[in-house]
């Protein structure tokens, strides 16, 4: 079974893709799970050892227009996280060493374009969408195939 986690706060435009990047993708699927959250707590380090494969989803304010990469695994050392932010890597770094997780971790960025206060995404954002969703849909139908 997957994990799709979408995360960002959805009162900000732009900053909602991550809530629509892991609705979108989860649609029709039966063996994946949703998690909507407005950011990655520590919390959630201890549910990704019950899966096998774990698409974080989020926007982000630069970098490239979509971007689909997996992280690693760098458990060896001092963790840190605190419960105003955990990034991905702290959220693996925490999965594998204290619950024993091995599942695969994998982070789906939008570039954002409007991050204010308000609904709805820019233009950028939407066509951000389209193409993150072309992208990763691939990795998450091929579990299920």
């Amino acid at each position: 079974m997957d994990l799709l986690v979408g995360y960002g706060n959805c009162a900000r435009r732009d900053d909602a893709l991550g809530w629509e990047l892991a609705k979108s993708l989860a649609q029709g699927l039966s063996r994946v799970d949703l998690r909507l959250t407005q950011q990655l707590g520590p919390e959630l380090a201890a549910e990704l050892g019950a899966y096998r494969r774990v698409l974080l989803a989020d926007a982000s304010a630069g970098g490239p227009p979509v971007l689909l990469r997996r992280l690693r695994s760098h458990a060896k050392g001092a963790v840190q996280a605190t419960s105003h932010h955990t990034g991905p890597e702290v959220l693996l770094s925490l999965a594998e060493s204290l619950f024993g997780a091995r599942c695969e971790l994998w982070v789906l960025t939008v570039r954002g374009e409007s991050m204010e206060f308000g609904e709805g995404l820019s233009l950028a954002a939407r066509q951000g969408l389209k193409a993150a969703l072309k992208l990763a849909r691939p990795l998450i139908e091929d579990a299920h195939a």
